[in-house]
């Protein structure tokens, strides 16, 4: 007959040092993948929805709109770049709706937004502030 001894499996678990380690680096390795996101977050562009609402639609007859990056300063007339998006819509005389909507993809901060709006042979020009921040969409209305 054979030898009765059986021999135990090595212990193949690592030393608690080590497991404590591993342990250590792996939320070490979260929290900055978190830090990393928070702090990005902000400046990814975002798909955001723009209602713009007109008074007196029945008079429009075109609308256009330019999105660009604004130097923070409210005082300030100028923007600080080119256009970062628009859009233009016209309409017969009498078929312009009251709300149009339109999408932007930017990412959070302060933009001047320059609009026009068309009413047979005259237009208005409008030159707004605007915040983006947590918001999806966003009203602005238009005399």
């Amino acid at each position: 007959m054979g030898d009765p001894t059986v021999e135990a499996p090595a212990d193949d678990r690592p030393e608690p040092a080590q497991s404590a380690r591993r342990r250590w680096s792996a939320a070490l390795l979260l929290a900055a993948a978190l830090s990393v996101l928070f702090i990005m977050r902000p400046h990814v562009p975002r798909e955001r929805e723009v209602e713009l609402r007109l008074q007196e639609p029945l008079t429009v007859t075109g609308v256009d709109v330019a999105w660009c990056r604004s130097s923070g300063d409210d005082r300030s007339s100028d923007p600080t770049d080119e256009p970062l998006g628009g859009a233009s819509f016209r309409f017969a005389p009498g078929t312009a709706p009251q709300n149009i909507k339109h999408h932007v993809r930017l990412p959070d901060g302060s933009y001047q937004v320059d609009l026009v709006v068309q009413r047979g042979e005259h237009a208005d020009s409008i030159r707004r502030t605007v915040v983006l921040d947590e918001a999806d969409r966003i009203m602005l209305p238009l005399r």
